[in-house]
């Protein structure tokens, strides 16, 4: 009953549990590029020290869900490994990311990366086929569970902005192999 990678098709909508961003956020701050307030930046640190990894969400997926991902390398990055592997692409909508009332503040001071593409979030990124949409509403996370776009058969992922053009993000996240690829 594992929930794997290599399992989305073409027609399944896409989720993902939680708010992105956070984490990243608290990032910038620790490293010192950006200087959060003491607020925002307490909102935002337990995200990145203390993430709620969503093992019950991710069994109560089983049945329902194509397949599965944990969002640690930035959305991007991960909703890539399931196209990969499930050979199809997507289409995924910036209006429909979820980010918390403090991430939504900095987006435009940090860019819409901070959501799409830095990671350490720990949330799960699933994709449902129509029929099991229905079973899918039934569930009922604290975290909260948004659908985001659709997996399509042309290959790559399309980013579709808030006016309904496209995006083009500065980078799609954290590659565990780049030095190795210099």
């Amino acid at each position: 009953a594992a929930l794997r990678r290599s399992g989305a098709k073409t027609g399944d909508r896409i989720y993902v549990t939680g708010t992105l961003g956070d984490a990243a956020v608290a990032l910038q701050q620790r490293l010192g590029k950006q200087r959060l307030s003491e607020d925002d930046f307490a909102v935002m640190v337990d995200r990145l020290d203390r993430p709620t990894p969503r093992v019950r969400e991710g069994m109560a997926l089983r049945g329902i869900a194509t397949s599965a991902i944990d969002i640690s390398d930035g959305l991007l990055a991960d909703l890539g490994h399931i196209l990969e592997l499930s050979q199809a692409g997507a289409r995924i909508f910036l209006d429909k990311i979820p980010v918390s009332p403090v991430c939504r503040a900095h987006i435009k001071k940090f860019g819409w990366e901070v959501a799409l593409a830095m990671g350490d979030d720990y949330e799960l990124c699933v994709t449902v086929p129509p029929q099991n949409i229905g079973p899918l509403e039934k569930l009922q996370f604290a975290c909260g569970l948004h659908c985001i776009g659709e997996i399509e058969s042309e290959p790559g992922l399309r980013i579709v902005d808030e006016s309904g053009g496209p995006y083009r993000p500065t980078f799609t996240g954290h590659d565990h192999f780049a030095e190795n690829k210099k």
